[in-house]
């Protein structure tokens, strides 16, 4: 029994294709599932050492209070002496919706905050950010 194997093309070749790897790296993480807030958030650290941008999302689905507004708010952290410094700010959201906020990354960590304002302010909302490399 003899078997015939047919020679690979080129273009038949698509190992051989170049792709940019880190192009297409992205990391999606869920920061705050959909929740009930009455007053600032916070999320925990986030490692972003290795990647060179940031979209913050915030989906809105209630917004109450008198004159509510929310903004999106990222924070780096000083390494030397290990405080947060906000670092990147959107306008204030007064409306239910979805936003988002673009931020270029120069930090090895980041958070993100929800600043509240208003008068007996309360807000059903997620949070999530991609991170690209």
């Amino acid at each position: 029994m003899s078997v015939y194997v047919r020679p690979i093309r080129h273009q038949e070749a698509v190992i051989m294709a170049p792709t940019d790897l880190q192009a297409r790296y992205s990391e999606r993480l869920t920061l705050l599932s959909p929740s009930l807030i009455t007053a600032s958030w916070a999320s925990g650290s986030i490692d972003v050492g290795d990647y060179s941008r940031a979209m913050v999302f915030l989906d809105v689905t209630e917004l109450s209070g008198t004159s509510p507004s929310i903004t999106i708010k990222v924070d780096a952290l000083d390494t030397v002496s290990g405080k947060w410094v906000e670092v990147d700010s959107s306008n204030p959201i007064t409306s239910t919706g979805t936003y988002a906020l673009k931020h270029e990354v120069y930090e090895d960590a980041m958070r993100v905050r929800l600043a509240l304002s208003g008068t007996d302010v309360s807000a059903r909302v997620s949070v999530g950010v991609v991170l690209k490399v």
